[in-house]
């Protein structure tokens, strides 16, 4: 999300659609029922915006297709036999017009067979 501040008015804000794919290398350390690691690699990124009133658009994202990098930890705790709950972090440095980056959380489950 991208914030334009003007003084005296609220700032407009305005999204883009971003979607992406990533190839990732990981080492994982073995602790009982724990599980941590950290892992990175490479990804392409698709930024779309919304579109915005005539006198912002000069201020607004370029639509592109670019290429970028990803570093992250995660970990897991088993629960049960084959359920654990698992935690993420990454990091995504997207090599756009204007740079960009991403930090984004996950908290889930899973399941090894």
């Amino acid at each position: 999300m991208l914030t334009l501040r003007s003084t005296g008015l609220s700032p407009p804000i305005y999204r883009d659609q971003l979607d992406y794919v990533t190839a990732s290398g990981a080492y994982l350390f073995l602790d009982g029922p724990v599980t941590t690691g950290i892992f990175g690699g490479i990804g392409g990124y698709s930024i779309r915006p919304e579109s915005v009133s005539p006198e912002l658009d000069p201020f607004r994202d370029q639509r592109e297709r670019v290429f970028g990098w990803h570093v992250g930890v995660d970990g897991s705790v088993r629960v049960v036999r084959g359920l654990s709950v698992v935690g993420r972090v990454t990091y995504h440095g997207i090599l756009a017009t204007g740079h960009r980056s991403i930090l984004i959380t996950s908290l889930g489950a899973g399941y090894r067979f």
